[in-house]
This record gives structure tokens, C-alpha cells and sequence, in this order.
């Protein structure tokens, strides 16, 4: 199956690279890079731009009746999809990296360009999205859809990796988010400029299916004293995010539902995501959700028990034995705190062999003796978790004991699990 895989790949690439030698924007683009014209904004169009092509590519090439029992088994799914991100990601930061040097040598700043990570996991949960699919049809329209969009996410991940090091080294930064006029209104409300990062919104940087929106960073020394020449750096300008101002009815509606929701206990779920991870309000689409059951399915969580984008937060609910996921059910990979750091399988571990396969727990929601057993049991009783899961679950338990002003030692497990 990976042979049907390869042959699909290189039938794809090569009808991409014609889209690309042809396709005039990318042409006046690489003639603008040569000439030193060319803006980071150019280099989000470009992105965009390649993804666009690769999904019409993919759309060309790959059909039902190239597949085996017309079936998009995930092997090949993964052996089309794999290698041109791959392309596609080495394409996009170099031409970004070569924008920024050209960039940079006007502004006089000596920084060498950062290259963003592969988003390897991205790739696999969009492979399994693609091969899980009822029919092949459906199958091959995700796997066009999410080469597009992660195609076109590299420059934002490489926006994000450049204003992260660039912020460290201690330039102004600041993010634009621009919409493209035809935008939904997540995207509306969230375009603007912001200082990076203390006034960026966290999701900044995410984009959904066909989003048109650009993302790039503006970075600075500051002014130079005509004397001196020491750079100095200029007074930042407070920027305020948009308060949402409700109408008395739309208030009285909020209260009403808020107020309904927590008498039926909606508030009320034994959370695991309390730390800061990404945000709750986040919608998962369904590549994070197929992800998502993936990963419940490797450590034995069964799918029905699960209910997406409802709720309050990721959390075990007593009242109807179910676990809630939200968009905090993803860690947040910049924080150094432990829990923040979980993982979803780990976090899936503590609501099911924690919560679920506990209930009913003698213990009050919130009560640090419930989460102390939840992560301590996941810790010892899920299966295929790796080594680290293994260990910031148990450090996560003996956590909780410490915030509640409880000092627990090390048992003889926690010891073997934490230290090996």
C-alpha cells in the first residue's frame, strides 16, 4: 500500500511543480525577492499560494479509483501527504528567511533567520483524519483540504518561531494579523497589530480550513541617536483589545443561560485542564477531533463516552458520565508548567482512568484528594503511555497535594515511575 502511496506522491508532485513554474504570482514573487522588494506579507501570500496549488494537485491526482478497494487506508494517505509537506515546508522557509535577510540588511539588524519545526504530529492527525473518513471521496477531500491549510501555516509558524527569538534577543516586535476581506468573524475580530507578546492574543497565529487571513511580524531596534549611534528603543504604544458591549436583552439572555447551565451542573465537571494550555473557548474542527479520538483509542477510552465543544472545560461530568472536550484538552508547549505540559493522551489518562473509571468518587469536585488519585491512578493504570506521560501525570498528582498545602513524599511508585 505504501508503493500506492509513493507512486500518488510523485504522480502529485510533479502536477504541482507545473502549477507552481506557471503560476504568476510566484514567478513575480521570486523576482521580487531577487530585487530585494519583497515584504514578509508577501511570504504569507506565498504560503497561502502553494497550498492553494498542492490541494488543486491532490484534487487532479488522487480519485477513489486509484486507491485499492477504493479505499484511503492510512498508509497511504500518510505516504502521499508526508513527503510534499515536506516540500512545501523546506520551500516556504527558505523563501521566508531569504526575505527577512534582505529585511534585515536595510534595517542594519544581524540576526540569523530561525526555521520553524515540522509540525509532524499535524501531519499524522491529518492522515488519520483523511483515512477515517465513511467513504474515499470524503477521505481525499480532507486530505486536499489540510495539506492546504497546514501549507499555508508554515509561515505563520515561522512568523511565531522568528518573533519568539527576536523578542528574546530584545527587539520591538509586533504581530499583523490581516483578514482578507472575506473572513469569518473570528478572523475579523482578531486582525490587528500587537505588541508580541504581551498584547498578542494566544491564537494569534491559528488559522482554520480556506482562511485567507496574513500573518507577519515587524521588528525594530528602535530610533538611533544621530550621535551616538546607540540604538534607543521607542516608547511602545498601548493597544487595547475591543470590549464586547452587550445590549440589556442580550445581557439578560447571558445571565438566563449561565445561570441555566451551572443548575444542570454544566460547570461543574472534574477538570483537568485547569493550568494554562491552550484555550478552552478554542473550537475544535475535525482534524483535532479525529486526533483527538485517536489518541483515546491507543489507551482504551471508549468514543461514545466523549463529547466535543461543549461543556466548560475538558472534564469528567458525574451527573451523566461523560468527558467533556474542549480546546484545552491540547497543552500549551511554551509554559514550563507541568500540567500545562500534559499531553492529550495523559489528559484523556486522568479523566478516564482517573475520573471515570472512579466514579462515584467520595471526594467533592475540586477537592485536591480527587485530582492527587486521578493523575496518580492514570499514572499507574493507563496503558501505552510513554515514559514521560508516565511521569508528569505522577508529578501532576503529588502537585495537587502540594497546592493544597499538603507535603506528600515520593512513595516507592512514584519514585520508579518518576525516576525510572
Amino acid at each position: 500500500m505504501e508503493d500506492i502511496g509513493k507512486e500518488l506522491c510523485e504522480r502529485v508532485r510533479e502536477v504541482f511543480e507545473q502549477r507552481n513554474i506557471s503560476n504568476a504570482f510566484m514567478v513575480r514573487l521570486k523576482d521580487e525577492i531577487a530585487r530585494g522588494t519583497a515584504t514578509m506579507r508577501d511570504t504569507s501570500l506565498y504560503s497561502q499560494t502553494l497550498g492553494i496549488n498542492l490541494r488543486r494537485a491532490i484534487k487532479e491526482v488522487v480519485t477513489p479509483d486509484e486507491l485499492p478497494d477504493s479505499t484511503l487506508y492510512y498508509n497511504i494517505a500518510h505516504s502521499i501527504l508526508e513527503p510534499l509537506l515536506r516540500d512545501t515546508y523546506e520551500d516556504v522557509n527558505a523563501v521566508c528567511a531569504e526575505v527577512q535577510r534582505k529585511l534585515d540588511g536595510k534595517a542594519g539588524i544581524h540576526l540569523a533567520p530561525q526555521k520553524a519545526d515540522f509540525p509532524a504530529e499535524r501531519v499524522r492527525a491529518a492522515a488519520g483524519s483523511a483515512s477515517v473518513k465513511d467513504t474515499a471521496a470524503h477521505g481525499i477531500e480532507v486530505l486536499e483540504r489540510t495539506s492546504e491549510n497546514i501549507t499555508a501555516a508554515f509561515s505563520d509558524d515561522y512568523m511565531k518561531a522568528n518573533a519568539d527569538f527576536r523578542n528574546r534577543a530584545g527587539l520591538d516586535t509586533y504581530i499583523e494579523r490581516r483578514d482578507d476581506g472575506k473572513c469569518c468573524e473570528w478572523c475579523s475580530k482578531i486582525a490587528g497589530r500587537y505588541s508580541y507578546p504581551d498584547k498578542a492574543p494566544r491564537d494569534i497565529f491559528r488559522r482554520h480550513d480556506n482562511c485567507g487571513c496574513t500573518v507577519e511580524y515587524v521588528c525594530s531596534k528602535g530610533r538611533q541617536n544621530v550621535w551616538s549611534k546607540k540604538w534607543v528603543s521607542e516608547p511602545k504604544k498601548i493597544e487595547y483589545s475591543k470590549p464586547t458591549v452587550l445590549t440589556p436583552k442580550e445581557a439578560e439572555e447571558l445571565e438566563k443561560r449561565l445561570t441555566e447551565e451551572q443548575n444542570r451542573g454544566i460547570i461543574k465537571e472534574r477538570e483537568m485542564a485547569n493550568g494554562h494550555r491552550r484555550s478552552r473557548d478554542y473550537f475544535l474542527n475535525d482534524e483535532d477531533i479525529s486526533f483527538v479520538n485517536s489518541e483515546a483509542q491507543e489507551i482504551g477510552v471508549p468514543l461514545d463516552i466523549l463529547r466535543f465543544n461543549s461543556g466548560v472545560q475538558t472534564g469528567f461530568r458525574d451527573s451523566d458520565q461523560k468527558i467533556y472536550i474542549r480546546g484545552d484538552i491540547f497543552p500549551d508547549e511554551t509554559s514550563k508548567d507541568n500540567r500545562d505540559l500534559l499531553s492529550v493522551r495523559a489528559t484523556l489518562a486522568h479523566e478516564y482512568y482517573g475520573h471515570y473509571k472512579a466514579h462515584p468518587s467520595p471526594y467533592d469536585i475540586g477537592d485536591w484528594r480527587d485530582e492527587f488519585n486521578a493523575s496518580y491512578r492514570a499514572a499507574v493504570d493507563a496503558p501505552n503511555l510513554s515514559v514521560e506521560d508516565r511521569a508528569r501525570l505522577m508529578i501532576d498528582a503529588y502537585d495537587r497535594a502540594k497546592e493544597a498545602g499538603q507535603i506528600i513524599d515520593y512513595d516507592e511508585t512514584a519514585r520508579r515511575i518518576i525516576y525510572g
